[in-house]
């Protein structure tokens, strides 16, 4: 094969995302990447034209992220090239501004009422919701908040149209179509849907979607991510990030290496970028202090503090500046150190039982220890903006989940505290307070059901 046809293969097998495996490894690995200098410097037009502003670091990143979303491969001088690769790069740029739109809509939404939240499939909609990316923001959102999520578009002519995304173990396939009934048009497969319907029909929709997740999945699936082995900070180095180069291109099938640092104490959370829209955190371990950046948080979103104690699932890579090289570490994930997720949703589910049918397995009533230290922390950290989840697994070796929850509660009504619709502040009570007395504790006491 001659080596501008193995080029061609190599961009057509990125641009289809086709698994990274046996025969599909061998032009990616042997053919156009390994041709990068020449492809640069005198190769195809469309390649030489192609800027290199922030985006995955590596010239096969470079391939993958660029050339095979641009096609530019078909021009035949430099000026023809650059000029669609400047326009390609504003389209670009308009698609990262819809999404960051539309996120930012649904973000406020949920903030003023987290109801949808609480469901086993996230359902969101709103006007002018451009259809050629909510797909995307479909998946920003699963990866946001862990569960099979629906983005939707309403339109003005009261139909709307709908993409959706799951996570490993949830058919989001015989979900949606469970719901046919509803929908004037679907189609799928496990991980990804698609549907249209009217406008007003959508919370049917998503109640029909969420009963069928009710019965078929009592326990729903959560969100993971494999780690390929546990790392002392002291084994992240460049000559690695090197060898790691050898299991390349990675893509479909052969993901990038993930790796977990556990127990790493937080030094400092500062913003990183021009619009503060990402985090850069320093941490260390035994000694070591190393720098980790996490895309897609804001200092403000970021629930942990210098010197808790956190783990990381990262992916490293050599990142190239100022004739240098340094050693790019990416957080996938970010959580407390010492989470305990299985406790989590075996409380979980247990106090969700609680509260259908009033029996439970984990203590639920919060005796005066465990109000103490719900309020004890609560005033330490000015209040909460994280949720109530972040809060227990904060809290969690105090506590269960329906202890906290009730904790809360007996709080709010005893007013030591202010709850908004994400928001935990605290507020200065008219006189004594006795908790006991507060209506939730009395109930409980009492054996009454506390209902939904």
């Amino acid at each position: 094969m001659s080596d501008s046809c193995v080029e061609l293969v190599t961009f057509d097998q990125l641009r289809q995302r086709y698994p990274q495996l046996e025969q599909h490894r061998i032009a990616p690995s042997g053919g156009a990447f390994c041709r990068a200098e020449r492809l640069k410097g005198g190769g195809a037009a469309g390649t030489y034209a192609m800027p290199r502003p922030m985006a995955p670091t590596g010239e096969k990143h470079f391939f993958g992220f660029y050339l095979t979303q641009r096609r530019l491969l078909l021009a035949e001088d430099e000026e023809t090239a650059a000029a669609r690769a400047r326009q390609l790069c504003d389209d670009n740029a308009l698609r990262q501004e819809l999404e960051r739109k539309i996120i930012d809509d649904i973000t406020a939404k949920l903030a003023a009422d987290p109801a949808p939240l609480r469901q086993r499939v996230l359902v969101v909609a709103g006007e002018d919701y451009h259809p050629g990316v909510i797909g995307i923001v479909a998946s920003h959102l699963v990866e946001r908040y862990g569960k099979p999520t629906v983005v939707l578009d309403m339109k003005a002519d009261g139909t709307a149209c709908g993409s959706a995304r799951s996570i490993e173990g949830f058919d989001l396939y015989r979900a949606v179509a469970a719901c046919s009934h509803v929908l004037t048009r679907f189609g799928g497969h496990p991980m990804a849907a698609g549907m249209g319907l009217a406008a007003a029909d959508i919370p049917v929709f998503a109640r029909a979607i969420n009963a069928y997740a009710e019965k078929e999945y009592p326990r729903m699936p959560a969100l993971q991510l494999h780690l390929d082995c546990k790392l002392s900070p002291a084994y992240l180095t460049l000559d690695l990030a090197e060898n790691l180069q050898l299991l390349e291109p990675c893509g479909t099938d052969n993901p990038a290496a993930l790796f977990g640092l556990f127990h790493l104490q937080l030094v400092s959370v500062s913003p990183l970028g021009a619009a503060g829209k990402h985090l850069r955190l320093e941490a260390e371990k035994k000694g070591r202090r190393l720098r980790i950046v996490q895309f897609g948080v804001k200092p403000e979103d970021f629930p942990y503090v210098p010197g808790d104690f956190i783990d990381c699932a990262v992916q490293i890579s050599k990142n190239p500046y100022k004739g240098k090289v340094y050693l790019s570490v990416r957080a996938a994930d970010v959580r407390r150190s010492g989470t305990d997720d299985d406790r989590y949703f075996n409380e979980l589910y247990d106090y969700r039982a609680f509260l259908q049918n009033g029996t439970h397995q984990y203590p639920v009533y919060p005796d005066r220890q465990v109000c103490a230290a719900v309020y004890r922390f609560l005033k330490s950290r000015g209040g909460w903006d994280f949720g109530t989840e972040e809060l227990y697994f904060a809290l969690q070796k105090g506590a269960t989940y329906g202890q906290v929850l009730v904790a809360l509660k007996a709080l709010h009504q005893a007013g030591l505290i202010r709850r908004g619709k994400s928001q935990i502040r605290l507020a200065q009570p008219a006189g004594k307070v006795d908790l006991e007395a507060t209506p939730i504790l009395r109930k409980l006491r009492e054996g009454a059901s506390l209902g939904e």
